[in-house]
């Protein structure tokens, strides 16, 4: 438990290191969403909106990041109006001023919830975090700038080529893993050694057993078990993979899936979609990515740019995937110069 002066010097910290930014952090209680805000001007409780409101907006939202798929040249129109709905259930009552930051700790009935979408915060550097004290760590960490680069390159990825052309193009003295040399402990050994760990391959999440989610690599649909090391040591891990960013709560409480399990054991961002993606968008998405940390935006700056363009479109897979990609921890993490 915290004493009276430590917390007094937690809130002085997450003060210092949010600066403009925003900690949102969600809370379910007798059947209404809330929110814990917590900026420059201090903390404060924000009772949103029936938790049964929010599921119906939720799940209208959700069904249009499913259609994308089967529709990649529809109109994102109608999307467009379920997320302005959820955004003024979830994030008008907050209040928030200006384009600044946010930092968002979802709830369980949140964690699938497309937020980079949300008209709120679509012009905004966004990051999503298990937990403050997990962003809090971090954010330590992300003051180191990136400097070494890996490419896993996993099979029958449709738009690898747009991935390697990228890597190759900014970094081409980063280390490519590709056919055979695609595997598992190739993925384990870069996110162990590497400061930018890009992994292009299908991905899988299991929303029964998170933690069993798997990579499909050259040996074989791999688990985080498989390719995650106990200690990561990346700046950033950008995961061209569908469902890499998807997460649950196991007892409403602590937070699993990819993202979640790479942040608890070192990294200080990750970059990865929330639901299955078209894999051409995808690495386009991905590709606009590094050209904006390479003209040296942070993380979830660069993210925040590239979504802008994406959501003027009238397009609804870009739409989708532009929705779907989601900074997880820091966001602070940037290039070192050159």
């Amino acid at each position: 438990p915290l004493t009276e002066d430590g917390s007094a010097q937690l809130r002085h910290e997450l003060s210092a290191r949010l600066g403009d930014r925003t900690l949102i952090e969600w809370i379910v209680s007798q059947q209404r969403v809330m929110a814990v805000v917590f900026d420059r001007t201090g903390a404060r409780l924000v009772d949103v909106a029936p938790v049964a409101d929010v599921v119906r907006a939720r799940d209208r939202l959700l069904v249009h990041l499913d259609l994308a798929a089967a529709d990649p040249d529809g109109s994102s129109a109608r999307a467009t109006r379920a997320a302005d709905l959820l955004d003024r259930l979830l994030l008008e009552p907050l209040g928030l001023i200006g384009d600044a930051g946010v930092v968002i700790t979802p709830v369980d009935l949140l964690h699938g919830v497309p937020w980079s979408g949300l008209p709120s915060l679509a012009r905004r550097p966004c990051a999503l975090a298990p937990n403050a004290q997990i962003w809090l760590d971090a954010d330590r960490r992300a003051g180191t700038p990136i400097r070494t680069v890996g490419l896993v390159v996993g099979p029958d990825v449709g738009g690898a080529g747009r991935d390697r052309a990228a890597i190759s193009r900014w970094h081409p003295q980063a280390a490519i893993a590709s056919g055979a040399g695609a595997s598992a402990a190739t993925v384990a050994s870069m996110l162990a050694g590497y400061d930018l760990v890009h992994v292009a391959a299908h991905g899988t999440y299991r929303s029964d057993r998170p933690l069993l989610s798997t990579l499909r690599l050259a040996d074989g649909a791999s688990i985080l078990a498989d390719t995650v090391p106990e200690r990561v040591d990346c700046r950033l891990v950008v995961l061209s993979s569908c469902e890499g960013g998807a997460q649950g709560a196991a007892d409403g409480s602590e937070v699993l899936g990819l993202g979640a399990v790479l942040l608890a054991r070192g990294a200080a961002s990750v970059l990865a979609p929330l639901t299955v993606v078209r894999d051409l968008e995808c690495a386009e998405f991905v590709a606009e990515f590094h050209d904006e940390l390479a003209a040296g935006e942070s993380v979830a700056c660069a993210a925040a740019n590239v979504r802008r363009r994406w959501l003027a479109e009238d397009d609804l897979s870009r739409w989708a995937v532009a929705s779907s990609f989601t900074c997880f921890g820091s966001g602070a993490a940037s290039l070192a110069a050159v």
